[in-house]
């Protein structure tokens, strides 16, 4: 190869700086992302259970479990009552 084209080809590519893309999907808007990560395991039938209903439901496995825990236990607008207990009364003496 001529020293020339070598050269040359070597120079195009110092002037062009290529930019790196970020890899995996883009970052949701400021509010809309989840906050925590809770982990939680499941026995294999009870895996297969939930994976089951959540695509009869047409809803990611996360977002039935989520649904579930919240409807169990509320949400930040309905605050949480454990057993039907009502926070709001006095305690009985």
């Amino acid at each position: 190869m001529p020293l020339g084209q070598l050269l040359c080809r070597s120079s195009r590519t110092l002037g062009q700086v290529k930019k790196t893309r970020a890899v995996g999907r883009p970052r949701l808007p400021k509010g809309q992302a989840k906050g925590k990560i809770v982990p939680v395991r499941f026995a294999d039938d009870e895996i297969k259970a939930l994976v089951r209903a959540s695509r009869k439901a047409k809803v990611s496995t996360s977002q039935l479990v989520r649904d579930a825990v919240l409807e169990k236990y509320g949400t930040t607008n309905q605050p949480y009552t454990a057993h039907g207990a009502n926070w709001d009364e006095k305690p009985q003496e």
